[in-house]
């Protein structure tokens, strides 16, 4: 996994804080918080690789900051606000008091490209990327950097190919849903999927 170096965007705080969202926000922080303990979203030196969103409005979304680091208790300051992203420029406009995740561009263009898209969940596992040939769990064709517009782009072709679930070749995998419930579910039974083959119990 390339060692974390922070982001790779430009970016613009409009305000170092943002209101509302009370209901999605807990509910983005309690799965960003299981794919954390489950170790699907582990810790390094400087947060936890992995990043998590919901959309709240057509060009909007709320996305867990650069390097979170997940408590028990919801904290604001853990999530942005992102209310722009553009690929053209490699840049993005946000309400929050940390930077966006690093993949922040990978979160905006698939909700640009997918209005059906309403929840992405982004995690690291070695183990779904060494098995997922058994798992039929498709991988994007060629290698890239984290955070970068090349990665974001092989995302947002995955989701043209009808793909729910896949994963970064080299990087880690992603779970789509129209909701954060429906791309949690989608993860999680992709991870069972993964237990019961390593238990032979597929």
């Amino acid at each position: 996994m390339e060692q974390y170096q922070g982001v790779k965007f430009t970016s613009r705080r409009l305000a170092d804080n943002f209101a509302g969202f009370d209901e999605p926000l807990v509910l983005l922080h309690r799965w960003t918080l299981l794919l954390s303990q489950l170790g699907l979203a582990p810790l390094h030196e400087q947060g936890a690789y992995g990043n998590q969103s919901c959309r709240t409005a057509e060009g909007s979304f709320i996305i867990t900051r650069s390097a979170m680091q997940p408590t028990e208790e919801v904290n604001r300051d853990e999530y942005c606000h992102v209310v722009r992203c553009d690929a053209a420029t490699n840049s993005c406009d946000f309400h929050g008091s940390g930077l966006p995740s690093s993949e922040t561009l990978l979160h905006g263009l698939i909700y640009s490209h997918h209005p059906w898209v309403g929840a992405i969940l982004h995690g690291h596992s070695p183990l779904l990327l060494q098995h997922a040939p058994q798992l039929h769990i498709p991988i994007t064709g060629t290698a890239y950097p984290y955070g970068t517009r090349d990665l974001a782009w092989e995302a947002v072709a995955m989701v043209e190919k009808a793909h729910r679930f896949f994963n970064l070749r080299d990087h880690g995998f992603v779970a789509l849903g129209h909701d954060l419930p429906a791309a949690g579910r989608l993860a999680l039974a992709t991870y069972r999927r993964l237990l019961d083959l390593l238990l032979g119990l597929s």
